[in-house]
């Protein structure tokens, strides 16, 4: 079964995108960000099954497919307003003006690079030589 499709990835950056917005706005609006991932694969499955209904694709978005655009739109849709909707309002409350946009766009593209290069080494650390279980859900004793 294939997994990382063009159609995945476009799917979760259309998505991401979109949800990003929201979340901007729910973000500047509530103080806080929501993740995405559950509206974005409910969104996925009712597009691309109403897109095979009509005939537009000739196949279904598989489970792993639908897992990869998940992945791509949570993170392009969760991050963005993280990053900018509560250091933002803090920054305006201490210095009575709002950031640069240019300095934004730069606090942002900074904080999105740490977080890209400090993933790869995290999951080292954690999985492959600590041996940490992924914290999913809880295991059962099998029987």
């Amino acid at each position: 079964m294939w997994q990382l499709t063009a159609r995945a990835v476009i799917m979760g950056s259309v998505l991401g995108g979109v949800l990003s917005l929201t979340n901007l706005y729910i973000g500047l609006k509530a103080g806080w960000g929501f993740g995405v991932a559950i509206t974005a694969c409910i969104l996925s499955y009712a597009i691309w099954t109403t897109l095979y209904k009509v005939g537009i694709v000739r196949t279904r978005m598989t489970i792993l497919e639908n897992n990869c655009m998940q992945s791509t739109a949570s993170s392009a849709g969760y991050r963005p307003a993280a990053r900018s909707c509560r250091p933002s309002p803090a920054y305006i409350l201490i210095n009575n003006h709002s950031l640069p946009i240019g300095q934004m766009f730069a606090w942002v593209f900074f904080l999105a690079l740490l977080g890209v290069t400090m993933a790869i080494p995290m999951k080292r650390q954690m999985i492959n030589i600590e041996q940490l279980a992924f914290p999913s859900a809880p295991r059962r004793p099998r029987p």
